[in-house]
């Protein structure tokens, strides 16, 4: 499954009519350029779960990945995109 696909999954199925309404998932860009993700995990099952800082930087290709706050956070470079949407959807899927 594509991994955008399975965040909206995973995203809508968060959904209460309380979380959302509270909490949910930012996606933005940065100027260095790249991406910025946020995924707030407070009332989700993965709101006590820590994620171990993870990353990787080099010239064309860098991502970090770490969880602080009941916030699941990630920035990368322009096309890392899909590998910090793929390091959340392994992180979250072995909480099960």
């Amino acid at each position: 499954m594509d991994e955008l696909i399975w965040l909206m999954n995973w995203y809508n199925s968060q959904c209460n009519n309380s979380w959302e309404r509270q909490f949910g998932v930012q996606l933005t860009t940065t100027d260095n350029p790249g991406w910025h993700l946020t995924v707030n995990l407070d009332q989700t099952p993965l709101a006590t779960r820590d994620f171990e800082r993870t990353e990787q930087l080099g010239e064309d290709s860098w991502w970090q990945c770490w969880t602080q706050d009941k916030e699941f956070l990630a920035a990368c470079g322009p096309r890392d995109l899909p590998k910090i949407l793929a390091i959340f959807r392994k992180w979250a899927e072995s909480a099960r």
